[in-house]
C-alpha cells in the first residue's frame, strides 16, 4: 500500500512526541513492505489564505503543489498532531486549507453535495493531549477530530478515518510511551 504520513506537530523539536509516533509508525509499515513518504508541515514556508475567494478559485502555492501529488499518489494517510486548543495546531490547518481546496479535494456543484475528487483513500488521525481523551470526547465532545474527520478528510472523500488519541502524554513515562510506539508500529504493518 501507499501511505503517506504527515507530521503535522509545529515544533521542530525531534523530542516530541508526535515526531517519535510518526516515525515508529513509518517504521512499521517499511517492515511490512509498504511504500511510505513523509511530509513535515514545518519545514514549509508558505502563505495562508485571507479570503474565500482565494480558498475557492485560487490554487495552491508553488511550494505545495509536491504535497498535493503526494496526496493524489497515497491509497492511506496519517495526519500525526497535538491536539491544542480542543483542535489542530493552526499550522496543520493552513496547511490543509491549501493542499486540499476546491478542484483538487472536492468539487464544489451548484445543486447538489460537493463531489469527493478522493474518494478511494483512507486516513487515521494520531492525536496527542494532555486531557485524558475519555474527557476530550466526552465533555468537550472531541470537536476538534469531528470537524477534521467530516469537514475536511470525509468531505474530500477519505473513507474510513479511523482515530487514535493519545492522552495525558505529560504521564506517560518510559513504558507508556513505549507502549504507545509499539502500537504505531502495529497500525503501520496494517496500514490502519
Amino acid at each position: 500500500m501507499r501511505i503517506l504520513v504527515i507530521q503535522g506537530h509545529p515544533d521542530e523539536n525531534e523530542a516530541r512526541l508526535c515526531r517519535a509516533l510518526a516515525a515508529a509508525y513509518c517504521e512499521g509499515a517499511r517492515a511490512a513492505g509498504h511504500e511510505v513518504t513523509q511530509l513535515d508541515v514545518t519545514t514549509l514556508n508558505f502563505a495562508i489564505l485571507r479570503s474565500a475567494a482565494e480558498f475557492e478559485y485560487g490554487q495552491a502555492p508553488d511550494i505545495l503543489r509536491f504535497a498535493q501529488d503526494e496526496i493524489r499518489w497515497c491509497q492511506h494517510m496519517v495526519l500525526v498532531f497535538p491536539i491544542w486548543h480542543g483542535t489542530l495546531p493552526a499550522l496543520l490547518k493552513a496547511f490543509l486549507e491549501q493542499v486540499l481546496r476546491p478542484g483538487f479535494g472536492f468539487q464544489i456543484i451548484e445543486k447538489g453535495p460537493p463531489r469527493k475528487l478522493l474518494s478511494g483513500r483512507s486516513a487515521r488521525i494520531v492525536a496527542t493531549m494532555r486531557t485524558p481523551p475519555l474527557i476530550y470526547r466526552l465533555f468537550y465532545g472531541a470537536h476538534g477530530i469531528g470537524v477534521l474527520d467530516k469537514s475536511v478528510l470525509g468531505l474530500c472523500g477519505f473513507r474510513p478515518v479511523r482515530h487514535t488519541l493519545i492522552g495525558n502524554i505529560e504521564k506517560l513515562g518510559t513504558r507508556g510511551v513505549a507502549r504507545r510506539l509499539e502500537s504505531m508500529r502495529r497500525l503501520g504493518r496494517t496500514a490502519r
